[in-house]
């Protein structure tokens, strides 16, 4: 570095390691600026506490990584164990609803059949979240009816709000009732959450939702 600075006139910068007698390593940044007379003055600096830090902070990142992606393998791998069972129940579900029932046993067995597929929705949610960490969620762009759409996930919380004693109400104005445009899945998600709130943390009265 010295014969470096005389050589170039430029200052040098480097790094470099002393092993101490009980074994410790510690570094050290030095700079050799050359002066007028053909002096070099050199510049030390102790950065063994930056360096051990530096390296502690690439440590944690790299945890941090395993520890996502070990979530992300997580999810995936619940949300396709939850789904097999899942799809059974419906499965059963279209049976029950291909047989000769009424009045009230007809209105369960299609509460239940929308609040199966609002959970398997949901389930696919979750899949869609290790998506999302990946960088591979896409949303869909379809026709839909939004009336039909909600329907499944309306008369569900329909059916909770009366267990506890609410009036219920879904309302869908002429104008929004023409065919939409996007990703009825991730509407139907967003009325969902926005219904089980309303219903959780209503205690009396009216829950009521326009579109």
């Amino acid at each position: 570095a010295l014969e470096r600075a005389l050589a170039t006139g430029e200052t040098q910068h480097f790094f470099y390691e002393l092993r101490e007698g009980d074994g410790e390593t510690r570094s050290f940044e030095a700079r050799a600026a050359p002066m007028r007379g053909g002096d070099v003055l050199f510049v030390i600096r102790d950065v063994t506490e930056s360096k051990r830090n530096e390296a502690a902070l690439v440590a944690a990142r790299e945890e941090a990584m395993e520890r996502n992606l070990r979530k992300t393998q997580f999810l995936a791998n619940v949300s396709h164990e939850i789904r097999t069972p899942l799809n059974g129940i419906l499965g059963v579900t279209e049976l029950l609803r291909q047989q000769q029932l009424t009045g009230d046993l007809r209105e369960y067995v299609d509460v239940l059949q929308g609040a199966g597929e609002s959970l398997l929705a949901i389930v696919n949610d979750v899949l869609d979240l290790s998506k999302i960490e990946a960088g591979k969620l896409t949303l869909l762009v379809d026709d839909f009816d939004l009336e039909t759409a909600i329907a499944p996930t309306a008369d569900g919380f329909s059916v909770i709000a009366q267990g506890k004693g609410l009036d219920f109400k879904i309302d869908v104005a002429p104008e929004a009732r023409c065919a939409s445009r996007g990703d009825a899945d991730r509407i139907r998600q967003i009325v969902g959450n926005l219904l089980s709130n309303a219903v959780k943390f209503t205690l009396h009265g009216e829950v009521s939702a326009h579109f």
